[in-house]
């Protein structure tokens, strides 16, 4: 069986670097286009739900569904970094039997952690309704949305697929379809019947038929790669990767703590600031980070399409053009995060008031503090991709253990203090840590390149 043609990001490039460039951003973007449209889904949804609900429901909602996907996120892999790497890699060594075997590897990586995931929310439910949610009658809630952990085992590998193979017009699409069925079922949920319960149970009814849109990419995306569909992915041998087996379990083993520490940085603080001070300052803390990732929009769309572009330039050893693209995006990724940053730092409050309303005044200063540290964080967005696509995820990993750490303990020391602000001031110290170990790493890379 042979390989459908390569990935844009494979092909030759002028010594420019701009072609390079040109097709990064050709490939963003379509996903930029439904992203926009599907985060304006996902945000117009969000300040719905907090306006009719209000901060309290609105916080305990959040609790609902921040905890099975922190729970998910200890478990998860993120099996689609390596199959990401390991696809282009098998790829360019024309071996299409390998790259079906890796892709099976890592949808059964996938399924089995996402079981594993379930069963630690169904367990634990009672405990985490108690602690966090403060009632313990709620744990059925937190039960019910944990069914949304298995709708999630299709798409990682599926999307991977469908961006190897350049396919991101199909990428953005699903992406739309998802955010659709969300929001559809969310809003009518909410407005006929009301109630919190109705609520999860929509969330769930979508993205389960979220699921199954993701099982239909990933059969596009297994063709369009080369590998014949996904029953040959199924059938194909494990065998094959035996001799990659130590390299690949390493890759995981990486990703998956990377994974979890990723999720402390980006959940923790809802799960802490709603055991320490309540639900209303966690939905406080999950509206304010709702406003400031509207700064992603431009620029994630890049860093989904960076992956595998990044990994064949270095594949190929074209280190000299994965340099110039790098720097050409992450010099466009900080014009739009910086600007983005201030505008929020500035208005914040007025947009808070105007959308949510005045009850959720006491989110701007967070908002304001999370407007800045995702300014930094979409600066340098494409820099964990690009250590990764260089062999390097251990670097990226270490910066994150040392921004959490220090992310964790500013949190938990300034929340008596600062009340639901300390979350925001320790997201910021987080990437004012990352950023200058990832920021040395790279150079230190590209200082050996050169020697």
């Amino acid at each position: 069986m042979g390989f459908a043609p390569a990935d844009t990001g494979s092909r030759a490039v002028g010594p420019t670097g701009v072609d390079g460039f040109r097709r990064l951003i050709g490939n963003s973007a379509w996903l930029l286009s439904a992203n926009a449209a599907a985060l304006g889904l996902g945000f117009l949804q969000m300040l719905i739900l907090a306006r009719v609900l209000g901060p309290t429901p609105y916080g305990l909602l959040a609790l609902v569904m921040t905890y099975p996907a922190t729970v998910n996120q200890v478990f998860d892999s993120r099996a689609w970094e390596a199959a990401t790497s390991y696809l282009v890699r098998y790829r360019a060594e024309g071996n299409a039997a390998k790259a079906a075997a890796v892709a099976k590897l890592c949808y059964l990586v996938d399924a089995t952690t996402a079981l594993l995931a379930l069963l630690v929310v169904v367990v634990s439910a009672p405990w985490a309704a108690r602690v966090f949610l403060k009632d313990p009658a709620l744990s059925p809630l937190v039960m019910a949305f944990a069914v949304t952990i298995l709708a999630g085992v299709p798409a990682g590998t599926s999307l991977v697929l469908l961006r190897v193979a350049g396919r991101f017009r199909l990428v953005a699409l699903q992406n739309l379809l998802n955010a659709s069925l969300r929001f559809a079922a969310v809003v009518t949920a909410l407005f006929v019947v009301g109630s919190l319960q109705a609520v999860v149970g929509a969330y769930v009814v979508a993205m389960l038929a979220g699921a199954l849109v993701s099982i239909w990419m990933g059969r596009v995306g297994a063709r369009a790669v080369g590998l014949g569909g996904l029953r040959v992915i199924l059938a194909a041998r494990l065998d094959l990767l035996r001799g990659d087996g130590g390299g690949i379990a390493r890759f995981l083993t990486i990703t998956n703590v990377n994974g979890l520490l990723k999720v402390a940085q980006r959940q923790g603080d809802i799960l802490l600031v709603g055991y320490y001070l309540g639900p209303a300052a966690a939905g406080f803390i999950r509206l304010a980070r709702s406003f400031s990732d509207l700064l992603n929009v431009p620029v994630a769309p890049v860093y989904e399409a960076s992956y595998p572009t990044f990994a064949s330039l270095w594949r190929h050893r074209q280190v000299s053009e994965l340099r110039r693209l790098a720097r050409r995006v992450t010099q466009s990724s900080a014009a739009f995060g910086l600007a983005g940053a201030l505008v929020l730092v500035v208005a914040g409050g007025t947009l808070l008031r105007l959308t949510a309303g005045a009850q959720y005044g006491p989110a701007t200063v967070p908002l304001q503090l999370f407007a800045a540290a995702t300014g930094l964080a979409v600066s340098t967005s494409v820099w964990h991709p690009l250590l990764v696509a260089m062999d390097r995820p251990g670097r990226s990993l270490v910066a994150m253990a040392a921004g959490v750490i220090v992310q964790l303990a500013v949190l938990v020391a300034g929340v008596s203090l600062l009340g639901a602000s300390a979350a925001g001031v320790a997201y910021l110290a987080f990437y004012l840590t990352w950023i200058p170990i990832v920021g040395l790493t790279l150079l230190s890379v590209h200082r050996h390149v050169r020697a």
